[in-house]
C-alpha cells in the first residue's frame, strides 16, 4: 500500500536537486533516510535541498543529528489572488529587461553569495521571472524577483542597496508583482519571508501558514 508521496526535480547541468512535496503517513524518519540514500546512489555530486515545516520535528531532528546544517529559516506565507484587491502603483518601480539588467545585476551580486539563483542564472531564465527595480531619482535601491510557476507563483527574494531594509521600496515592489500576477490570472503566491519583512508581508494580504526550515548538503 502507498504510504507517502515524494516529489522532486533536478537540473543535471547545475547538479541541483530539490524536493517539492514530502508527505509521509508512516515512519517519517525512515522514509527520509531511504530517500537520502536513494539520492546518494542516483545523484552523487549534486546539492540536495530539503525544506520542511518548522513543526516537522522528525525531519529537523533527523537531519540535524546526521550532520545537515540549516541553510535558511523563514516564515511560509501564502496569498490567494481571488481575495486580493490591487494596490496603488508608482512610477518609481520599473520592469527589468535585457536592456536595463545591469542595474539589477549590481544590486543582486552584492547579496547573492552562493545562492543558486545568482545574477547569471536569472538572466538566462528571464522569461520565467517577474523582476522589478525600485529607483530613487533614477538610482536603483531595491529589487524584487518572482518566479512564474504557472498557477503557483513564488517570490524568491527582495534585494536592497547596502543590504538595509527599505520599507517603502519593499511595499511598492510587492504591490507591483501582486498586481501583475492578478492581471495575468494567477491563482496563488507563496513568499518565504524573514523577521524584518514579515509584518509588511502580512499587511499586504498574505497569510502565514507556519515556519519553514531549509537544509542543503552536497551528496
Amino acid at each position: 500500500a502507498v504510504s507517502g508521496w515524494i516529489q522532486f526535480f533536478y537540473e543535471k547541468e547545475n547538479r541541483y536537486l530539490q524536493t517539492v512535496i514530502f508527505n509521509i503517513a508512516g515512519d517519517f524518519r525512515r522514509a527520509l533516510a531511504e530517500f537520502i540514500e536513494y539520492c546518494y546512489t542516483q545523484f552523487a555530486g549534486y546539492e540536495l535541498y530539503l525544506g520542511f515545516p518548522g513543526d516537522n520535528l522528525d525531519a529537523i531532528g533527523y537531519l540535524t543529528e546526521n550532520g545537515w546544517s540549516r541553510d535558511d529559516q523563514s516564515y511560509n506565507n501564502v496569498l490567494f489572488f481571488e481575495d486580493y484587491e490591487p494596490r496603488p502603483e508608482t512610477a518609481d518601480v520599473i520592469k527589468v529587461t535585457q536592456e536595463n539588467y545591469s542595474d539589477f545585476r549590481k544590486l543582486h551580486e552584492c547579496v547573492q553569495g552562493d545562492m543558486y539563483w545568482n545574477a547569471d542564472r536569472l538572466y538566462e531564465a528571464m522569461d520565467e521571472w517577474y523582476i522589478y527595480l525600485y529607483c530613487d531619482n533614477t538610482e536603483p535601491v531595491a529589487a524584487i524577483y518572482c518566479r512564474d510557476c504557472d498557477i503557483l507563483m513564488e517570490i524568491f527574494g527582495v534585494d536592497f542597496k547596502n543590504g538595509r531594509y527599505h520599507k517603502e521600496a519593499f511595499r511598492v515592489l510587492l504591490a507591483k508583482v501582486l498586481n501583475e500576477c492578478k492581471r495575468q490570472g494567477k491563482k496563488s503566491m507563496c513568499f518565504f519571508g524573514d523577521y524584518e519583512s514579515q509584518r509588511d508581508i502580512l499587511d499586504m494580504g498574505f497569510s502565514c501558514v507556519g515556519e519553514y526550515v531549509l537544509f542543503v548538503k552536497k551528496i
